[in-house]
């Protein structure tokens, strides 16, 4: 790696040691330090060492602000931002050590999905850094710290590709793509809010602006606006609309898209207020993915072909054959919103014509009435049972034979002494009952079922 070009002073060469730590090779340059890959003596352990060189301009302030910039990482440990492990501020020069991140930035995975045969960042790449990174943005905001500078140079990966914020207040040079207004460093201008650019005080609501240029840059390659959009915030005119993600033909959770549009909003009170705010968002997005989406489109399943009839006998009208289904089936839209009705697509059509539709009215009624003949069955024989128990218990004497009228004896004489005999008349066997039919005679008895005698 070629060195840095520095702003003053004079760089380390690799194989210099400074205060125990060997100077391995330069990472890169700012107006706040020099960042090199160093190696501890004793220990062998591998840090990025940040050295603040000797500045005839601004020193005193520049040194201010490398001391809280020590200051903050010290403050916060979180997986989300890099974690400082050494610092020395009363050396000369003044440095601090942070742990080594060698995944790299995210502007070089930007760049290297946007180059010839790259390939972009996935959806689910995507859904894991914004959770990340608002999960940082949190610990940080819980310290009463504003980072004032996110951009994708300033996300860094570790080995294990978990993304982290890092450069705490440092500026970068003095051009195009570093804001310095009366040497107050506010941030790099493409990402600055637009109260920032008026000169606005910064509060956890700028970060927020930050962080969604940042991951829209991540999903299409592209910054949201240009030079001349910024410079008119700067004359007072508003931001145009962030541009919609689905012109760009980018992987992007159907998430992703809202969540930027209330990062990006021109006034800070239409942002995020919170960072758990954006990640309960996060969340219920991943959760439920469908709730984003404006047009739900739901495959239906292809018709199930139904086997043709084969007939051999001269004469006989050949069966209809259902034409089998080919390719996926017709698609069902539902309009997203409240009492949305699922409307089928319009797509091919069978037309079916006289004896074939009958044929398969036919059989697709007789097919679904089979059951119906056991059960008619049964109450057909249940009928005839109730009837036969009630002709069982009714009038057991009735018979339609004429009955010999019988002599009546006279009474026998009254013995006042001992009680008339009570008068009992002998049981006479039960007779059939007989009905007549047309063409048959139905007898019933007791203790016997109905019988049927032709006549």
């Amino acid at each position: 790696m070629s060195e840095p070009s520095l702003p003053h002073g004079v760089p380390y060469k690799p194989g210099s040691v400074l205060d125990g730590w060997v100077i391995e090779a330069p990472l890169g340059a700012g107006g706040m330090g020099v960042v090199y890959q160093a190696t501890h003596e004793r220990s062998g352990m591998l840090a990025a060492l940040k050295v603040l060189p000797s500045s005839p301009h601004g020193g005193a302030e520049i040194l201010q602000r490398f001391r809280r910039e020590v200051k903050a990482l010290a403050r916060i440990r979180h997986p989300s931002v890099v974690n400082i492990l050494q610092e020395s501020l009363d050396h000369d020069p003044p440095y601090f050590a942070m742990e080594l991140l060698p995944g790299g930035s995210l502007s070089s995975r930007i760049d290297a999905a946007g180059a010839p045969g790259g390939k972009p960042l996935s959806a689910a790449f995507l859904t894991q850094i914004a959770r990340q990174l608002a999960e940082g943005l949190a610990a940080i905001h819980n310290e009463h710290i504003v980072h004032r500078d996110i951009k994708p140079q300033n996300v860094l990966f570790s080995e294990d590709g978990h993304a982290k914020f890092a450069d705490f207040g440092m500026a970068k040079a003095l051009d195009l793509t570093g804001l310095t207004v009366a040497n107050r460093v506010m941030g790099t201008l493409p990402y600055m809010a637009p109260e920032a650019l008026q000169g606005k005080p910064a509060d956890s609501r700028t970060d927020f602006y930050q962080l969604g240029v940042t991951l829209f840059e991540a999903a299409t390659g592209q910054r949201p606006y240009a030079g001349e959009d910024l410079v008119g915030v700067l004359a007072g005119r508003p931001l145009p609309p962030l541009p919609r993600l689905a012109d760009h033909a980018v992987q992007c959770p159907a998430w992703y898209q809202g969540v930027l549009d209330r990062l990006t909003a021109f006034r800070p009170e239409d942002r995020y207020s919170t960072a758990q705010e954006i990640l309960d968002d996060i969340e219920r997005g991943v959760l439920s993915p469908r709730r984003n989406r404006s047009l739900d489109q739901t495959m239906v399943p292809p018709l199930t072909p139904v086997p043709p009839l084969v007939r051999t006998r001269a004469g006989s009208v050949p069966s209809p054959v259902m034409p089998r289904a080919s390719g996926p089936g017709p698609v069902l839209t539902r309009p997203s919103g409240p009492g949305s009705v699922l409307q089928r697509a319009s797509g091919p059509r069978e037309v079916e014509h006289g004896t074939t539709s009958q044929l398969r009215i036919l059989v697709r009624v007789a097919s679904r009435s089979v059951w119906l003949v056991p059960v008619l069955g049964v109450f057909v024989l249940a009928c005839a049972v109730i009837a036969w128990q009630l002709n069982r218990g009714g009038n057991k004497h009735a018979s339609h034979e004429p009955e010999v009228p019988r002599a009546e004896s006279p009474p026998p004489p009254v013995n006042p002494q001992k009680p008339a005999p009570r008068l009992t008349s002998p049981a006479l066997p039960p007779k059939p009952v007989v009905v007549e039919l047309p063409n048959a005679l139905v007898m019933f008895g007791k203790g016997r079922p109905p019988q049927l005698r032709p006549r």
